[in-house]
């Protein structure tokens, strides 16, 4: 469950396994819910790309698309979900976002901010860093307190890295 209205934050250690508890618990149990779950990960794009991208491949070769603000963009998405349904955008390697220039974050946070303020109200957000990253999430400090926020994933013990490998292997018929 996200607890924030509208941001919400993952921390754990690098190689916790924070990337495999977002795709192989969180989107499944969201799907299965019926919500919209977009997996992005920060890299060398603009993340307002990447989030246009993940849904339209091709979203580059359509100058409307590429012009449209990402405000305008996540509100017609999700407004084509069924009643009561929300759109998950889950940002991965978000500690990679911040070696973007000064300019590219202060867009991407305006953005943010009106979907934040209720311009997209069934529209929820997750960003994932490492803990030695956590200080990062003070980008947000305005608008979300990230210390009540955050959700830590601790590291799995041994029967736990086992369920957590396996179980998403049975549910493709996988035997491991």
């Amino acid at each position: 469950q996200m607890r924030g209205n509208f941001g919400t934050f993952l921390c754990g250690s690098h190689g916790v396994g924070k990337t495999r508890l977002i795709k192989s618990g969180l989107v499944p149990s969201l799907l299965a819910q019926g919500h919209l779950p977009l997996v992005i990960s920060a890299t060398r794009e603009p993340l307002e790309s990447s989030i246009k991208k993940y849904l339209l491949p091709n979203a580059d070769n359509l100058q409307f698309l590429k012009t449209m603000s990402l405000t305008g963009f996540i509100r017609i998405v999700a407004s084509a979900l069924p009643e009561g349904k929300k759109l998950y955008v889950l940002v991965d390697d978000f500690e990679e976002f911040f070696e973007r220039d000064e300019a590219e974050r202060d867009a991407f946070h305006a953005e943010w901010l009106r979907c934040f303020n209720g311009a997209c109200p069934n529209v929820r957000w997750l960003f994932c860093v490492p803990s030695s990253a956590h200080h990062l999430l003070n980008f947000f400090k305005h608008e979300i307190n990230p210390d009540s926020n955050t959700t830590y994933a601790p590291p799995l013990n041994r029967e736990a890295a086992r369920a957590a490998i396996i179980k998403p292997a049975e549910r493709f018929g996988i035997s491991i």
